[in-house]
């Protein structure tokens, strides 16, 4: 065990080390926040072991104070570790900051104030897997009657009601699924699926009757049309029938520029949300036919919409 001393000019409020790196014994930096509303960076470094190398001025004395190492870039591990360092400070700002993992000068400084108390930062450490669950719940009581869990690390990205020609089943319910989806390094994922739950229990529970396995695309939206499915898979619009043991194409458009997050339909009129080129309609006069004729471009995101029915 290592004990040092070094005499700070102002009575410190709050300290943080960054976390060790892999492969090393000791952390590289030791942050102090101070009542004389500053913020130091000391090396823990043998050679010049509490030597400060950067002070940042903050409109408020700091409350608590975090450090978070991480990689940059898409290619994750293979660039050099970031550090960041977070502030709560006692009027409610949250300060972030970048320290150079060399020299331990501070950059790149992002003040956000987030209410009238200070934050309070915490480290976390998660299983690195999605927690999503399908529930049904009573809108009477508000109970939870259904708490059913997915697995295999797959996440629900898209929900409906959809009755089939076939009424073997009744109503079922359409979830559609990515399974091991990363947002970081970079964005990834192995599968997406199409899952059909059946109510049993006079509704109360669900019943998995099968998977439909779509590739990579992660099917954003879900929709009943005319005793089938459509579904919004990437840049595709597919329209699926019920089978025994998987869902069975029936036809599908290709023809949508981007992404699509939102489906609609009325009679036999199909109103399709893309993410980046906003609307499009289209209508089926013969089944396994659609055109697509009109077209709203509004240069905007689109995350969601929704019809309004005359009265």
């Amino acid at each position: 065990m290592e004990v040092g001393k070094h005499e700070m000019p102002g009575d410190v409020a709050c300290l943080d080390i960054t976390p060790v790196p892999e492969g090393r014994q000791r952390s590289r930096f030791l942050v102090v926040g101070s009542y004389d509303n500053t913020i130091r960076i000391l090396s823990l470094d043998p050679d010049d072991c509490r030597q400060i190398l950067s002070v940042q001025s903050v409109s408020s004395p700091p409350e608590s104070l975090l450090l978070l190492a991480s990689t940059g870039g898409e290619e994750g591990a293979e660039h050099p570790a970031s550090v960041f360092l977070n502030a709560g400070l006692q009027n409610g700002v949250l300060f972030r900051t970048v320290v150079d993992s060399v020299t331990g000068q501070l950059s790149e400084t992002q003040p956000q104030f987030l209410g009238l108390r200070a934050p309070k930062l915490f480290s976390a450490t998660v299983r690195g897997r999605q927690a999503m669950l399908c529930l049904i719940l009573d809108p009477k009581t508000g109970n939870t009657t259904c708490l059913l869990e997915l697995q295999d690390n797959e996440a629900a990205f898209s929900i409906c009601t959809v009755n089939f020609h076939d009424k073997e089943y009744g109503t079922l319910l359409a979830v559609g699924v990515a399974k091991e989806l990363q947002f970081w390094p970079k964005r990834s994922v192995a599968a997406g699926f199409i899952h059909i739950y059946r109510f049993t229990e006079e509704g109360e529970s669900l019943e998995l009757v099968h998977k439909t396995q779509e590739g990579v695309p992660v099917p954003l939206a879900l929709c009943q049309f005319q005793g089938r499915l459509l579904a919004g898979i990437g840049s595709v619009l597919r329209l699926y029938d019920l089978g025994k043991r998987r869902l069975l194409r029936k036809c599908e458009n290709t023809l949508f520029p981007h992404s699509i997050v939102s489906i609609h339909t009325y009679r036999d009129r199909i109103y399709v949300g893309d993410i980046q080129d906003a609307m499009q309609m289209g209508w089926t006069p013969v089944f396994g036919h659609c055109e697509f004729s009109f077209e709203y471009n509004g240069a905007i995101f689109l995350q969601a919409m929704d019809l309004a029915m005359p009265m």
